[in-house]
Formats: C-alpha cells, structure tokens, sequence
C-alpha cells in the first residue's frame, strides 16, 4: 500500500522526467535533532571544488538555510532550520540532502493536499459505523462527517455474525434539532437490541503536513488506494504550472543559452497535458467508485 512519502516521490518523479537540471544529493552523516545549527553532509565535497554551495537545501520535507559550506569536509554551519514555513525537525542517519531544491517536498506535500480537496465530490472517502436498535426508536445519529449512505444492513435475531440488507432506511442530512451530529437515519426493518451496520460517504482527508507522521494513502484519505493515480497527477499539474517563474531571470550567458532550449510558457503547456491526463484518470476513478460505492441510490422508503 501507498504511503504519504510515495505520493510525494512518485510527483517528483513524474516531474523529473520534464526538467533539464540534475539536483544534487548527499546524506545526513550523523543523526540531528530539530535544534541543531551545524552538521555534515556525506556527498557533498567534489574535486573540482564544486557541490552543495551557501544557500537554501532540503533535508526529509524540512528547508534549511545554509549559511556557510566547508568544501573540504562538508560541514554545513550557521544553518537556520524550518526555513520558507516548514518546521524544525529530528532527522535520521543518511537522510536524504537536497541542495537548492526546484520543487520542495513541502510544496508537493500541499499540492497533493490541495487536490485531495479538489476531487470531492467526485470521488469520496469511504466510512462505516455501528449503531444498536433500540425499542421504539428509528432514527439515530449518524456521524457528522456523513454526507450520504451507502448501505445499511441489519444483524439477523439471533445470529450474531449474519447480517442482511436493509431496504427500508433513509438519509436525513439536515435533521430536527433533537440530533447531535446534524446527520440522521432512519431504519424501519431493525429488530430491537439488533446492530445496524452504515456504510457512508464522506470527503476525503487531507494528509499531515508533520513530516515524521508518514501515513498509509487509503488510511489517512479514505479512498481507495487505485484513486492515488488521480491525486499524483492533480499535484503534478499544480506544481508544473509555477516552474516557469523560476527560469525568467537567467543571470548568465549559460543560462540564457539553457533557457532557449525550453523558451517561458513549456511549463505551461505541459501543465495543461498533465491536466487532461488528470481529468481523465478522475473521470474513469468516478465511474469506478460508483460502480462499487453508489452514494444518492434510490432505497425503498419507510413510508
């Protein structure tokens, strides 16, 4: 199963394949507590003298500021940590050292959150709750974050572990003022002391942006995992859209000549592809969530 870090790192992949540039890589030599200003990096001393130089560098999804590089040991100092809103943080061993990064980890982490946001309605997380019949009673409480039901079934009298379909209930979103949640459902075929199991709809769950918190996809989200695609490609687009910002003030006669190779306005259009590509994916995940998750399906009613 698919993890935060992996979404992350499949968007910075799908990145990669449209940029020129070679990022430049090294390791943490030694574990780092979110407060320390001076550390070594593994990877970053060349012959030539060239290699991480003054200046942004990421490490895990934190930004740090480098102030000053030792190019004959690697020795980073005068480091201000949680630089550009990220936040300070333990790191491990041979963490991966990003020098000057174009896209920032903490960027696609809220590109990805964002388009989490974006899909629903179309797509929605899938949720369920227990609830006990009780003894003249037929409307009960649903969890808040309910939007819609997908299907109720009712514990068989006697058996335990059986259930069967339910075919008189109904969703009430905006219910009386006697409920608590402001969702309600009401169960007509429910034999008193019976469980009433609910599966429902509810928007997905935007990941933590707390680095150390590296959740499962379909956990944190509630959708399934085959929806990943859809979420990738969403941040993709968001993220190429901004690419050519950095490229506008080339300072150099190398530059200038790099920058002519791919003029201002390709990201662009290769945002607009990822776009379609996008709404493709979203378009075929729609049609398969509702071939197996229905939600506003007509159910026989109480009355």
């Amino acid at each position: 199963m698919a993890n935060r870090n992996d979404l992350i790192d499949e968007v910075l992949l799908s990145l990669a394949g449209y940029l020129t540039d070679q990022e430049l890589l090294g390791t943490t030599a030694s574990s780092l507590t979110a407060s320390v200003t001076s550390f070594t990096v593994t990877g970053s001393v060349f012959p030539d003298g060239s290699g991480f130089q003054p200046g942004i560098a990421e490490i895990d999804g934190e930004l740090v500021y480098v102030g000053s590089v030792n190019p004959g040991t690697g020795a980073f100092t005068n480091v201000i940590r949680g630089y550009g809103g990220t936040t300070a943080a333990t790191h491990t061993i041979d963490s991966i050292v990003r020098a000057n990064p174009r896209v920032p980890k903490v960027k696609v982490l809220r590109a990805i959150n964002d388009t989490i946001d974006e899909v629903y309605p179309k797509l929605y997380a899938i949720d369920e709750t227990q609830i006990t019949a009780y003894d003249f009673v037929t409307s009960y409480d649903l969890p808040a974050d309910a939007v819609d039901v997908i299907s109720v079934s009712v514990q068989e009298p006697g058996l335990a572990s059986a259930y069967r379909a339910s075919y008189r209930w109904q969703f009430i979103a905006n219910p009386s003022d006697e409920s608590a949640t402001g969702k309600q459902i009401q169960v007509g075929d429910a034999w008193t002391g019976s469980e009433i199991h609910v599966v429902y709809a509810t928007a997905p769950t935007k990941f933590s942006e707390t680095w150390a918190t590296n959740e499962d996809f379909s956990t944190a989200t509630g959708l399934p995992d085959w929806c990943r695609e859809v979420i990738t490609l969403g941040a993709a687009y968001k993220v190429m859209a901004f690419l050519d910002a950095g490229r506008i003030a080339e300072r150099t006669a190398e530059g200038d000549l790099i920058a002519m190779q791919s003029p201002i306005g390709t990201a662009q259009k290769l945002s607009q592809h990822l776009f379609a590509l996008y709404t493709e994916r979203m378009n075929r995940a729609e049609a398969r969530l509702r071939s197996q998750y229905d939600v506003g399906s007509i159910h026989y009613k109480m009355w």
